[in-house]
């Protein structure tokens, strides 16, 4: 089965082939070499189609299996190789590094040549067996972030570049939105988020448990209406105790021994005992 363009380009994924280039293309400015130079020209092209196609055509080959069950495949998250277009897919990875490979060495010193072979060397190692290092737990995401630094490192050693800003390529690696949220991290995360979803049940049920055992103990306002009536001292609450009730006035007695009002008609004068009857 050969395969066509439109599916070539899915396992390549394009969107992703500006990470690569820029970081070549970035390697090269800060070393002080020229993007037209014929080695950096040649570095570009490998760093698009090549490159690409080699790391997304092996890691496809080998997650077959596991990539039929995921629903994102044949977008821009890469394509879907069934088995029978393995075999063209490795011997169109091969056609395309043939003829590349060779002058990208050609052009590179001793440092650019041993970080271009570590950076072929871990991308195959990455998905095929019998390594698998995307199987091993904090090495899967420190090596998918090195594919996209590596090469920024190769176009600084390209370029014969005599200082590396180390600094900067361990904040290239920090800021991958790939390094640390691989698959064996999110499975991590996510049984963090069991172990809390299962305290927060318990402790649910531990505080409804409770709850059944006294209701009156979260009705503050039923109970403290109860214990006020009842002349028993005022709650405590989370800030201290609750303010008591106020004690009643001296004039609170007589005031109560008063009459209430009278209907308007009865109000006269000459109904207090103090005031004689000519008193209207």
């Amino acid at each position: 089965m050969e395969l066509t363009p439109r599916e070539t380009l899915e396992v390549a994924r394009p969107i992703s082939w500006f990470n690569t280039v820029f970081a070549v293309a970035g390697g090269a400015f800060v070393a002080g070499g020229s993007l037209r130079a014929p080695r950096n020209l040649l570095a570009l092209a490998y760093f698009t189609l090549p490159y690409n196609l080699t790391l997304y055509g092996i890691n496809d080959i080998c997650d077959y299996p596991s990539d039929r069950l995921n629903p994102r495949k044949n977008s821009v998250e890469g394509g879907l190789l069934p088995p029978e277009t393995h075999r063209p897919m490795l011997a169109l990875i091969a056609a395309l590094n043939a003829p590349s490979l060779p002058l990208l060495l050609a052009a590179g010193d001793r440092r650019a040549n041993a970080t271009l072979t570590l950076l072929l060397a871990t991308t195959v190692a990455y998905s095929a067996p019998p390594l698998r290092l995307k199987e091993v737990a904090g090495l899967d995401s420190f090596i998918s972030a090195t594919h996209y630094v590596t090469p920024f490192v190769y176009g600084l050693a390209l370029n014969r570049a005599t200082t590396y800003p180390t600094r900067e390529i361990a904040a290239i690696v920090r800021s991958d939105p790939g390094y640390g949220v691989r698959p064996r991290g999110r499975l991590r995360l996510g049984r963090h988020r069991d172990r809390t979803a299962r305290h927060r049940a318990r402790r649910h049920g531990a505080l409804s448990a409770r709850r059944r055992a006294r209701p009156d103990r979260h009705r503050r306002g039923t109970r403290q209406a109860a214990r006020r009536g009842a002349g028993a001292p005022p709650l405590r609450g989370e800030h201290g105790a609750l303010p008591a009730r106020p004690t009643p006035r001296a004039s609170e007695p007589v005031l109560a021994a008063l009459p209430g009002p009278q209907p308007l008609d009865r109000c006269r004068v000459h109904d207090h005992p103090a005031l004689g009857q000519d008193a209207v």
